[in-house]
């Protein structure tokens, strides 16, 4: 029911919330975060909030969401649905330029990749919000059609489970992307040369092991 009435929400007492919430998981990240300061920085009363956000973990998701409008405001391949629609004939050259593409915009947006960092920390953490964990799983299904997509034009290996291949894809990233989370402030000095030398390898290796063995590995 909070998700129905947040679409419904007015736009400015929407973004009122957001940009309190915001400041708030900045300044103090999602455990020490305090709700009753999020409701005296946007004005509004805790029934108000309520009404509109199950609970804190709730208020998270949706300030991810809205980072992820942005994003794809932004960077037009990033936008699933019109990939989808329209794929690419060069499925790891798209790839590769999505995942450059994604860390040119991190770096773009400093307090946007600090809100995913913590986000991503508290939802793959044991014991990590449920809430979270929904939506990490909605990144998955995600990524579990862009390589729907690539088996289709050959690019990606069909002789493996769909989840086995999304589930190394993820390791992998994961791997090679905690360093760099865990060292935010790194990204800064970053120019095209740096990206290029990070994200080159992973698309490499996801390659290695995601495309078919004699087949459309472009």
């Amino acid at each position: 029911m909070a998700s129905t009435r947040y679409k419904r929400m007015d736009p400015e007492t929407q973004r009122r919330i957001l940009d309190a919430a915001r400041a708030e998981f900045l300044a103090h990240g999602y455990e020490r975060a305090s709700i009753n300061r999020i409701i005296q920085a946007a004005g509004i009363n805790k029934g108000s909030l309520y009404y509109y956000f199950e609970d804190k973990a709730d208020l998270f998701v949706k300030l991810m969401e809205d980072a992820e409008k942005t994003m794809v405001a932004a960077v037009a391949d990033l936008d699933l649905d019109r990939i989808l629609k329209e794929p690419p004939k060069d499925f790891w050259g798209y790839f590769e330029s999505a995942s450059y593409q994604k860390v040119a915009f991190s770096i773009q947006h400093p307090d946007l990749s600090r809100l995913s960092t913590e986000f991503y920390f508290q939802a793959t953490k044991p014991g990590g919000p449920s809430r979270f964990k929904a939506y990490l799983a909605e990144a998955r299904e995600s990524l579990q059609k862009l390589l729907l997509m690539g088996q289709a034009q050959g690019a990606v290996r069909d002789d493996l489970p769909l989840d086995m291949l999304t589930d190394l894809a993820f390791g992998v990233s994961d791997i090679m992307n905690r360093p760099i989370l865990e060292n935010l402030d790194d990204l800064a000095s970053w120019g095209p040369e740096a990206i290029t030398r990070f994200t080159e390898p992973q698309i490499d290796m996801l390659r290695r092991m995601l495309a078919p063995k004699g087949g459309k590995a472009q």
